[in-house]
C-alpha cells in the first residue's frame, strides 16, 4: 500500500484515505494506482473514500487514468461512495457542474460524517 492510501475508520465505518495533497501533473498516477488496487482487494461491493486533493492538480492523463480506475473498479461490480476535500470554491464550483456523484466536504471531518451517513 502506498503511503499515500490507507483505510481509516470513523464510528466503526472502514473509509479508504487517498492523500494526493501538493501532488502535480502525472504525479497522481501512483496513487491512483494504489487506490484502485485497494479498492479491488477490499472483498467489499461498496467502498467509501475520501480524497484529498489540497494544493493538488491533475493533468489531463492523470485525469484519463483516473476515469479509466473508475471504469475498472465498476467493471467489478464495485459501488464507490467518494467525497473530496481540499478544492478551492472555484475548482469546487466546477466540479460540481460535472460531477454529481460526489460529496465536495468542506473538510475532513465533514467527508467522514457525509460517509458514514450515505
Amino acid at each position: 500500500m502506498s503511503d499515500r492510501v490507507k483505510w481509516v475508520e470513523s464510528n466503526g465505518t472502514e473509509i479508504l484515505f487517498c492523500d494526493y495533497r501538493g501532488l502535480k501533473g502525472d504525479e497522481h498516477a501512483e496513487a491512483i494506482e494504489a487506490q484502485e488496487n485497494e479498492i479491488l482487494n477490499h472483498k467489499s461491493d461498496f467502498v467509501r473514500v475520501v480524497i484529498d486533493m489540497y494544493d493538488s492538480n491533475m493533468s489531463d492523463s492523470s485525469m484519463q487514468k483516473a476515469d479509466e480506475s473508475q471504469a475498472r473498479i465498476k467493471d467489478q461490480g464495485i459501488q464507490v461512495a467518494l467525497s473530496v476535500i481540499g478544492l478551492g470554491r472555484i475548482q469546487r464550483t466546477l466540479a460540481q457542474a460535472f460531477r454529481k456523484d460526489i460529496y465536495f466536504a468542506k473538510d475532513f471531518d465533514d467527508a467522514k460524517q457525509w460517509l458514514v451517513n450515505n
